[in-house]
């Protein structure tokens, strides 16, 4: 997919693709490409890269920074800082941030650049936070409508099912006023309660460890955006991309109201359909099938449309998706997959041969791709 973004008098192409171009004809900036790329790619036009991944070292073919524990707008927005004035940038690089689950660090603070960005972004009124119990909306909504909404982490028997979470916080009187409070609103011991609660659902209904950092850290959110809850947002960017485009991901910088807006009403379109597909995986735990070095489950079928990047992260957080094995979709095109998935799983050199042999077949302008088992025995 190829956009055009311009300022001032100058102009600039911005393309999608899974692999980078071999060769740079045109002043070019490569981001979010794995670091190895810098050994593949030659350059006629001084051109840099942002990448993911160690620090490449010796000489190189073109200026290259990488990082393993900052999202790409994070570290675009570093970089961009230095000469410019980057405006509402730093936000994303939070909502990208959390998408990574880079807030991993030190009773759950971000673990890269975005620690300085978020202390940087509060000083400047653009985003608020506290150390808190990380539901989403826990700065407004009441906890019950909190535990509805929450998807990260998703909550078994919880979240998506209204009775349920009304249910669970009527039966302790503890916690009980969760039912008309926000957890903004509580008192500091009772968010412990709530929080214990919380987090014994979750590490037995689970069959990988999990970590008190997933319930309990610093969250932020914003008052000068339509997404209001940045852990909230990456997921509904991640719908947006995946149900309309990443050209209207890219657009959000630009045109924050709509973009917002158009993010909401995607991730609203699909969020039931994700959880039903959680929901059922987690409850059938089925054998993954295999293809060569492609191990997959499916996960929706037909008009069925699951956030696939949710359904991948919350199944895997939850085991019930193991190491190596990709979240697909049953579409008339075929096994609709998760580019980010395949490259983490089976990595850069593997997803360019398999694109090469038609395993895979990248869907233009979005994050997915076409997956065909019978040649990806590679």
């Amino acid at each position: 997919m190829e956009g055009l973004a311009r300022s001032g008098g100058a102009h600039a192409s911005v393309i999608f693709t899974p692999l980078a171009p071999r060769e740079l004809r045109e002043p070019s900036l490569l981001i979010g490409y794995p670091s190895l790329v810098v050994d593949e790619v030659s350059a006629k036009r001084p051109s840099a890269a942002l990448l993911r991944g160690e620090q490449p070292k010796g000489l190189l073919r073109i200026p290259a920074a990488a990082r393993q524990d900052t999202s790409m707008a994070g570290l675009a927005s570093a970089a961009l800082s230095e000469v410019m004035v980057v405006g509402e940038l730093p936000v994303y690089s939070i909502i990208a941030a959390y998408w990574r689950m880079l807030d991993r660090g030190k009773k759950g603070s971000f673990v890269g650049l975005e620690e300085q960005q978020a202390k940087t972004l509060s000083m400047e009124g653009k985003v608020a936070g506290d150390l808190t119990l990380k539901l989403f909306y826990w700065f407004e909504k009441p906890v019950v409508d909190e535990l509805v909404e929450t998807m990260n982490p998703f909550l078994p028997g919880l979240t998506c099912r209204p009775e349920e979470a009304r249910r669970f916080l009527e039966e302790d009187p503890r916690v009980r006023e969760g039912l008309t409070e926000p957890v903004k609103a509580m008192k500091q011991e009772k968010v412990a309660v709530l929080a214990e609660k919380l987090y014994k659902l979750l590490t037995s209904e689970s069959r990988a460890a999990r970590k008190p950092s997933e319930l309990i850290g610093y969250a932020y959110y914003t008052e000068s955006m339509p997404l209001r809850d940045l852990r909230e947002a990456a997921y509904a960017l991640q719908a947006l991309a995946e149900l309309k485009g990443l050209n209207h991901v890219y657009a959000a910088a630009a045109t924050p109201v709509q973009a917002g807006a158009a993010a909401r009403i995607a991730y609203r379109a699909s969020r039931q359909n994700t959880c039903s597909a959680i929901y059922s995986m987690h409850a059938a735990r089925p054998q993954p099938r295999q293809e060569g070095r492609v191990k997959y489950i499916v996960v929706g079928r037909g008009d069925e449309w699951p956030i696939l990047g949710v359904v991948q992260q919350q199944l895997a957080l939850l085991g019930d998706i193991q190491e190596g094995v990709v979240a697909a979709m049953e579409h008339d095109d075929g096994l609709l997959v998760l580019l980010e998935s395949l490259l983490e799983n089976y990595g850069y050199s593997w997803l360019r041969e398999a694109i090469e042999k038609k395993c895979v077949t990248p869907i233009e302008d979005k994050p997915l791709a076409s997956l065909d088992p019978g040649r990806c025995r590679l």
